[in-house]
């Protein structure tokens, strides 16, 4: 009799809801590891009430975005040789205008998703300048804010992959379509409160 009361009280603890639904989390996070990894990397920054907040660097999201463009390359368009030669006629020239300004359209969406806070900080700090500026003064400037040295390079280097900031003769300056980006993106909010 005892033996079957200790199984029976085994079994109310086993199949309690919190064993249950911890249970189904842990199985749920082992079928689904993949889509969590890959939301958990998109997350720029989380914030927990009464502890603190994590925030991605912009050199971390930049390794994780080569890596996934390297194990998922997308294909290149093949070109077509033989198409006679159409860009004469308006109605096509009208189309592909629409296309450009709707292809800009989702690039600078996808900047605003990429870019982390400081990265577009920077940004605006090129564009508030009167004069182009070397990349000394702008490490100079920055690393009391930024103290990681490989931070702010990243930030950098980001900016002029992505043809918003354009370096001549060891000169950065922002280039035309990064003036277009912070005139379509609009001031930045201010920062949440407490960070």
């Amino acid at each position: 009799m005892q033996v079957a009361q200790l199984v029976l009280e085994y079994l109310k603890v086993a199949l309690s809801a919190p064993v249950m639904s911890g249970a189904v989390a842990i199985g749920l996070a082992l079928l689904y590891r993949q889509p969590v990894t890959a939301l958990i990397n998109r997350i720029a920054m989380l914030k927990v009430l009464g502890v603190g907040e994590l925030q991605t660097s912009q050199a971390a999201r930049t390794e994780m975005s080569t890596h996934a463009a390297a194990t998922d390359p997308l294909p290149l368009p093949a070109e077509s040789t033989s198409a006679p030669n159409t860009l004469s006629d308006p109605s096509v020239m009208s189309l592909v205008k629409a296309e450009r300004e709707r292809a800009y359209l989702w690039e600078y969406r996808y900047l605003n998703l990429f870019l982390v806070r400081g990265t577009q900080l920077v940004l605006e700090w090129f564009a508030a300048r009167e004069s182009p500026t070397t990349f000394q003064v702008y490490d100079g400037w920055w690393s009391s804010l930024v103290l990681d040295p490989s931070e702010r390079f990243a930030r950098v280097a980001i900016l002029k992959s992505h043809h918003l900031l354009v370096e001549s003769n060891g000169v950065l300056s922002v280039s035309p379509k990064g003036g277009e980006y912070l005139d379509w993106r609009g001031p930045m909010p201010p920062p949440p409160v407490g960070a």
